[in-house]
């Protein structure tokens, strides 16, 4: 290994051959050219420590050639060689920057000595240079680090969130970011937690995979990223981008992930960029796992131990919150209201503590049942509300129905009887107080039919239907409740044979109309035949997010093999008798509820229809549980 790089410069064959010799039998690595030009060239090319160059040469002499090479190079040591009778050339020279000069005729010793004084001097400017730019590195990562320190101020994990892209997207000049958290119930899930700036919640996903994600291998290496090309490729400069992921690591497991988008002016991202996020890196996972700890301790200390159940004004605060970031993200969740409706005939067959041990119990079944991120909050000894983030309507019957199932096993002589009932958000209020309204004016219209709805759940998917199909003359004793002047919820009557096709043409057009909106349809053919108007009709391009299935027996598919024209609906081939004598329609959706069921009798078809969102709901998990049908909302 060399001891530095010499670039000699001299007109002169002679004079370029002696410092190679001289100055390589030193152990340096020497080049040379014969001019200024060519020196400024290789200099371009190629980095060096001293330049030993002749004064006078051709062309450019010496001296402009030193001026522009401390214009460009300023590090770099220039030893002049002149004449004695150009010395005064060779001080000028000096005082413009050069860093020193030899007379002609060269003394070999005299020349090696300066040569050496100089790269001692070139070392200890690269030294001094080294420490000034680690005293500014070590200033400026102290200035971030202190600026930083408001991250770690508060516990709340909201504030955390904005906090850290504050500070983020002030020291990286970036005009947007996203912030997601690992769920708590799976780090391995990221899901969308902050954004701020100029950034478009639409297109980001809310919820995604570390592991699975096209840039883990950066992420589980906790290494900034370039967000790939549309066509998914990743830039080969992994230093400079428009957009970057910053990902952090606790351990080896995910922390959070940072996307930091559009820097100011139209400039990338770049490394130093890059630096100062890592450094707040430390600083940011600290202030998650603390705001986390912070609120699993605060849970537990408002909550119950028994139940799990937490009280209510924490409760408030939580739902408030949620509120807050679901409208900023345009998310949607769901709130659940329970009320039991016999507590005040139980408080006078129970002793206190007995009764409060079986409410417990249920509010403790109830918890167990519910999601990580679900919070169930105790108002009274009678009513419960459960929070379910990310849960539309539809999504909320599923807990609805295991609740309403779980009340109805009791095999207690004195059962608990609860309603439950839900809103959702935005879709019934967009406040706490337009969502408790929405509660409790659906609780009211439970509790006006609360008596036909305990015979509803009572009686399985056909006997049911046999009851609200039936003559209000003929029914008897719990049956009256069904009858016309209880039930204002269906209207019994005949309808004609078109009836039936009119239906599944306005469903598949209110379908149409609004493809986004989940929901989910039955619909009993009695018979699947490929030239049934429903399943031979070639519906528009896409999906919706309806779902819609076909029921009846598979007539002349004796293997139940029938592949409809229409693409919409799931053909579910069902080998029963009931299910060929019925014709009926079930549709459930966040905007609407229908349900029709009819039998051919001699005047064409005689039966019920509703548009009663519980008996709808009602219907459609029973018919579920009788054929095992497996779609969940």
């Amino acid at each position: 290994m060399s001891k530095g790089r010499i670039l000699a410069v001299d007109d002169e064959q002679f004079f370029r051959v002696l410092y190679e010799d001289l100055l390589g039998g030193e152990g340096y690595a020497v080049r040379t050219v014969e001019d200024g030009g060519g020196a400024i060239t290789l200099l371009e090319r190629e980095p060096f420590d001293i330049v030993v160059m002749d004064v006078i040469m051709p062309g450019e002499d010496g001296v402009r050639t030193a001026e522009r090479i401390k214009e460009r190079w300023p590090d770099v040591e220039i030893l002049l060689v002149t004449s004695l009778r150009d010395v005064k050339v060779a001080v000028s020279a000096m005082q413009r920057g050069a860093s020193d000069f030899l007379t002609k005729p060269l003394n070999p010793d005299e020349l090696v000595a300066v040569v050496a004084r100089l790269f001692e001097r070139s070392a200890a400017a690269r030294e001094h240079h080294r420490l000034l730019d680690e005293n500014i590195f070590y200033l400026e990562s102290l200035g971030v680090v202190h600026r930083g320190l408001g991250i770690v101020a508060t516990l709340d994990l909201d504030e955390v969130g904005e906090a850290i892209l504050e500070r983020v997207l002030s020291e990286t000049s970036a005009q947007g970011g996203i912030l997601w958290l690992p769920s708590e119930d799976n780090p391995d899930r990221l899901v969308l937690h902050t954004v701020r700036g100029l950034v478009s919640t639409d297109r980001e996903p809310r919820e995604m995979s570390w592991s699975a994600h096209a840039l883990a291998p950066w992420f589980e290496r906790g290494e900034a990223v370039p967000e790939p090309s549309a066509g998914g490729e990743v830039s080969d400069d992994l230093a400079q981008g428009n957009a970057f992921f910053l990902p952090f690591l606790k351990g080896r497991s995910p922390a959070l992930l940072i996307k930091i988008t559009d820097k100011v002016a139209g400039n990338q991202f770049g490394p130093d960029d890059l630096r100062k996020a890592a450094i707040l890196g430390p600083l940011a996972v600290t202030a998650v796992c603390n705001a986390r700890a912070h609120r699993r301790h605060a849970r537990r200390s408002i909550r119950d131990p028994r139940t799990q159940a937490y009280d209510i004004e924490y409760f408030k605060n939580y739902l408030q919150a949620e509120i807050l970031k679901s409208a900023r993200f345009r998310r949607t969740f769901s709130l659940l209201a329970l009320r039991i409706t016999n507590i005040a005939e139980l408080r006078r067959t129970h002793e206190p503590a007995r009764l409060r041990h079986r409410v417990e119990d249920l509010v403790g079944a109830i918890a167990r049942a519910i999601r990580e991120i679900d919070v169930l909050g105790w108002h009274h000894d009678d009513e419960f509300f459960i929070l379910l983030p990310e849960t539309d309507y539809l999504g909320s019957l599923v807990l609805r129905r295991r609740i309403v199932e779980s009340l109805s096993r009791s095999e207690d002589p004195e059962p608990i009887r609860a309603m439950v009932t839900s809103a959702t958000f935005p879709r019934d209020g967009e406040s706490m107080k337009g969502l408790i309204r929405q509660l409790k004016a659906r609780m009211m219209r439970e509790q006006s039919h609360y008596p036909m709805r305990q015979g509803l759940e009572a009686r399985p998917h056909w006997e049911l239907v046999s009851t609200l199909m039936a003559d209000e003359a003929s029914l008897v004793g719990e049956e009256r409740h069904f009858g016309h002047r209880d039930a204002m919820f269906l209207r019994r009557g005949r309808f004609p044979e078109a009836f039936f096709a009119r239906i599944q043409r306005a469903l598949l057009e209110e379908i149409e109309r609004d493809p986004v909106t989940r929901g989910v349809a039955y619909l009993g053919l009695g018979e699947l035949r490929p030239d049934e108007p429903l399943l031979a009709i070639h519906p528009p391009e896409g999906h919706p997010a309806t779902q819609i299935f076909a029921i009846g027996a598979a007539s002349g598919h004796a293997d139940g093999d029938i592949h409809p024209a229409n693409r919409w609906v799931t053909p579910l081939p069902v080998p029963d008798g009931a299910i060929r004598d019925h014709r009926f329609a079930l549709f459930l959706s966040e905007d609407a509820a229908y349900g029709f069921y009819a039998r051919r009798g001699h005047e064409g078809l005689r039966g019920f229809h509703t548009a009663d969102p519980g008996l709808v709901e009602n219907l459609i998990f029973k018919l579920q549980r009788e054929y095992g049908l497996q779609f969940q909302f």
